[in-house]
């Protein structure tokens, strides 16, 4: 493919109004860095700022199709596409990307349902071409497969045994629902403060077996969730509440699965006082000795939409950025995981909330990783009870793993034990990578500096994890032989 004075365009812009463009662009020879997700449909663009929106439904390339497109320059592909017009220097540079099949739209125009999200497939510039954030303050080894847990309790304090296997995990996380009338269950109405108590004494508690752990703190940069002080705090002046385009005030509610939520109210962080006070909501526990990092939830997806313009939907977007791009400043080396915000610039660390054992999650995966970010990979699908169920996901995620890249999976809370949350897959001997996974036909394979090699066969979906022997074994096997 030529390209004759052109550069890739990694920002993402987006306008206030749309417009349809057609094949009149033409197919003349385009990067295709840059391409926008939706499901498992990939789908370049290159338009330069403020002309640069593809609105085309009914198109179905699909991610092979697309790959191919790229690399042959023959085709173009389409999307729903909506961009930022004028993109601040805070976004510039900017990728969102998402390839889970639950993928919901950021915005909504009419009846037309638009996705942000953009990454970099084939002539994936390198790391440095985008802005990073410092390396996360961590633990990382490849001694044994990087791990993480992120659940909470929703009966009340866990006990001696469940600290204990929490505390085995280099990154804990401690959910929403920590405690009885947390919000589980329970109608909002009824939900007790204060979160952020429930969660630095159960950090508190895992430190004090494993003062090396990192510890997380879990809310949501949309939901004000009213078991959390932020709520207390943020409901005090209406007007830091997000209304919408008629003055209204927007209320959000979730109800699916054990989640029980109506009428939250909406952070409207494009005011300085709100960011603020976000922001602040976890840094303020920072000094506890507890925390160590935050997650953020909802930082790219899951905005509210009715009766917002698209004007207000868009700055409420480009004020999470913002936000979180200060918030990272502020936190220094400390990680804050951004729940989707793969190519975040400016933030140092985020979540595949849904990672299942596909090539495209561990192309994402890859993605995400080579730009130095922090990545927990969280297992969906398959058994999370045995090392049998996690076979396929964890080779997966083996394949695709850098550093700074941690393997989890199990609920976001819990009522029962945790005991199944450790596998034995975890205290088996990996060693360092041995270079990037090779891949003939359709299998992917990996090895690693303890002799485990793995394999993924993509048109299966299937790996194996071919563990080498543990030192002790390896000396057992020895003295037999002799």
């Amino acid at each position: 493919m030529t390209i004759s004075n052109s550069r890739c365009i990694q920002t993402i812009a987006l306008l206030p109004l749309l417009m349809l463009l057609t094949d009149s662009i033409g197919a003349r020879g385009m990067c295709f860095d840059e391409f926008v997700i939706s499901g498992d449909n990939l789908y370049p663009s290159n338009q330069p700022d403020g002309k640069r929106i593809v609105l085309v439904p009914g198109k179905t390339e699909t991610w092979k199709q697309c790959q191919s497109a790229c690399v042959n320059g023959t085709t173009r592909c389409h999307s729903w596409t909506l961009f930022f017009e004028n993109a601040t220097q805070g976004l510039a540079n900017n990728c969102y990307l998402r390839t889970d099949d639950y993928w919901n739209p950021q915005f909504v125009h009419g009846q037309k349902h638009l996705t942000v999200a953009s990454g970099v497939n084939c002539k994936s510039p390198p790391a440095t071409a985008l802005p990073n954030a410092p390396p996360p303050n961590v633990q990382f080894s490849w001694d044994h497969v990087p791990v993480f847990i992120h659940t909470s309790n929703t009966t009340g304090p866990f006990n001696d045994q469940a600290l204990q296997i929490m505390a085995k995990f280099p990154i804990v996380t401690i959910e929403k629902y920590q405690g009885p009338n947390s919000g589980y269950h329970y109608p909002a109405e009824k939900w007790v403060c204060c979160e952020e108590d429930r969660i630095v004494d159960t950090l508190k508690s895992v430190k004090k077996i494993n003062p090396n752990i990192t510890g997380i703190f879990y809310y949501n940069m949309v939901l004000d969730y009213p078991q959390y002080r932020l709520h207390e705090n943020f409901a005090k002046n209406e007007s830091w509440w997000l209304h919408d385009q008629f003055g209204n005030v927007v209320k959000v509610g979730i109800n699916a699965g054990a989640h029980n939520t109506k009428d939250l109210l909406v952070y409207d962080t494009t005011q300085e006082a709100v960011s603020e006070l976000f922001m602040h909501a976890c840094l303020d526990l920072v000094p506890s000795g507890a925390v160590d990092g935050c997650f953020v939830d909802r930082p790219v997806d899951g905005l509210p939409h009715q009766n917002m313009t698209t004007d207000m939907s868009v700055n409420l977007m480009a004020s999470h950025v913002t936000t979180l791009q200060a918030f990272q400043e502020q936190l220094k080396r400390g990680p804050l995981i951004a729940n989707h915000g793969y190519g975040m610039p400016g933030v140092n660390a985020a979540m595949i909330e849904v990672f299942r054992p596909t090539e495209e999650d561990i192309m994402l995966l890859q993605w995400t990783a080579d730009r130095g970010k922090l990545v927990e990979a969280h297992m969906v699908g398959g058994d999370c009870t045995t090392d049998e169920g996690i076979q396929d996901h964890l080779a997966a995620f083996l394949i695709g793993a850098g550093n700074y890249s941690y393997f989890g999976c199990g609920p976001w809370f819990t009522s029962t034990s945790i005991d199944s949350q450790w596998k034995a897959s975890y205290d088996k001997p990996l060693g360092a990578p041995l270079g990037r996974p090779s891949k003939t036909k359709s299998v992917y394979t990996r090895k690693f500096a303890s002799g485990t090699t793995v394999h993924f066969d993509c048109s299966t979906n299937k790996g194996t994890i071919d563990w080498a022997k543990s030192p002790e074994m390896k000396q057992y096997a020895d003295d037999l032989i002799y």
